[in-house]
């Protein structure tokens, strides 16, 4: 009954895009053969995990074409892999901006996951809390390492597809040590979970030490008197209210400090591919992010006074939607996501051009990655464009009219 709720809800969607006839739908972006199952297996499947789906890119500087002072570079997927300086490998979810965006619960809820499996040992097949330990702690393993050993473009947001294991995991260990306190075994169990999170949670705040600094002492002392207090025999005899108030003191101390960040996060604006969380001071580099440009006021007013079809060209699709929403234009995409995609071709390009259908084509003048970057899929289009149309610097931007030749 799963496997036909699965396919009945999303094979849907699959069946049509791979029955529809290819002339008259978009390219499928990031596929290779305008398929769909090419990009699910390829581009978001094994290519992702192997590092191969940014074949198109090269080295970061290097340079396609220029004209007018205006170089078109292309960029290097390899600054992906070090998104928020993260590095490949089981400390990945632990160090980075992944140890800041996910890494606050993992390690207690692997413990966890370990605990209740034990302490439901003898229970009978159906035992819902060790088939819950089972499902969300084989999700939390195969997801996790996945996440830390998979190569190429590699996001510290992916990691939100093991938020939920996490939190339930942390969630069921607590419940089921506080029931089984009795026991030294489980009790002990509890105040060593929430205790080394408090303290995991003293350590990872401690990366960030110019923000709160009286944090991460505060939450460590919480941590260590909770963690004692647990393990007191008042935590399952008369003494309630204290086993009660030592249980509050430890989750307190052990969410105190991805709570704390959680806050921070929704104060600060975000914008761009790769958004990161917690203050200002612990992102380094919150601005933009990749495949993003700073606000160009005069490129956003000349855009807005075109009256043809699309308002401009420019590479990948994050530059394009950028300027959408900027400018309330169609702006197209050359390349699609990653800019290597075969779409549009030139002989199609130049078509557009001669139809007077796409005003400008625009590239941003930063080094190396930036929103102009064009991948080598698509040098003839830049170009062609380059030597044939005139140019003007707006801002930040190389835009070429493309409403007459040179």
């Amino acid at each position: 009954m799963a496997a036909v709720a699965c396919v009945v809800s999303a094979g849907w969607f699959v069946v049509l895009t791979l029955l529809w006839p290819a002339s008259s739908r978009p390219y499928i972006a990031g596929s290779t053969d305008n398929s769909f199952m090419n990009l699910v297996l390829g581009y978001n499947g094994f290519a992702r995990i192997l590092g191969r789906n940014h074949v198109g890119f090269g080295p970061p500087d290097q340079v396609l074409g220029s004209a007018a002072g205006a170089q078109l570079t292309q960029g290097s997927h390899h600054g992906f892999g070090g998104f928020g300086g993260q590095s490949q490998g089981w400390s990945r979810l632990f160090s980075g901006e992944f140890g800041f965006e996910i890494g606050w619960l993992v390690p207690a809820a692997l413990l966890a996951t370990v605990l209740v499996v034990f302490s439901r040992g003898r229970a009978p097949r159906t035992d819902l809390v060790r088939a819950a330990a089972i499902l969300f702690g084989g999700w939390l393993v195969v997801d996790g390492l996945v996440l830390s050993f998979m190569h190429g473009m590699v996001h510290p947001y992916y990691s939100l597809s093991i938020a939920p294991p996490v939190a339930a995991m942390f969630a069921i260990g607590v419940a089921e040590l506080w029931r089984q306190r009795e026991k030294w075994l489980y009790r002990s169990g509890l105040a060593v979970l929430v205790g080394s999170t408090g303290v995991w949670s003293w350590w990872v705040l401690g990366r960030n030490s110019h923000w709160l600094r009286a944090l991460p002492w505060t939450i460590l002392v919480l941590a260590v008197v909770a963690s004692i207090a647990l393990l007191g025999r008042w935590t399952f005899r008369t003494r309630r209210a204290v086993a009660l108030g030592a249980l509050g003191a430890g989750l307190l101390a052990a969410l105190a400090g991805p709570g704390a960040y959680a806050i921070a996060t929704i104060g600060q604006s975000h914008h761009g591919g790769g958004p990161f969380v917690g203050p200002a001071q612990a992102t380094r580099q919150r601005g933009s992010g990749f495949d993003q440009s700073s606000d160009n006021a005069d490129l956003d007013a000349m855009l807005k006074d075109t009256s043809t079809e699309w308002s401009a060209a420019i590479s990948r699709s994050s530059t394009a939607a950028a300027l959408e929403l900027s400018t309330g234009t169609a702006v197209m995409a050359i390349g699609g996501f990653s800019g290597s995609d075969p779409a549009r071709t030139l002989s199609q390009f130049e078509d557009d051009v001669a139809q007077r259908r796409v005003a400008y084509y625009i590239v941003v003048n930063s080094r190396g990655r930036g929103p102009g970057s064009t991948s080598r899929g698509h040098s003839d289009i830049a170009n062609w464009v380059a030597v044939t149309f005139p140019s003007s610097t707006v801002g930040d931007a190389t835009v070429y009219d493309l409403s007459a030749p040179k």
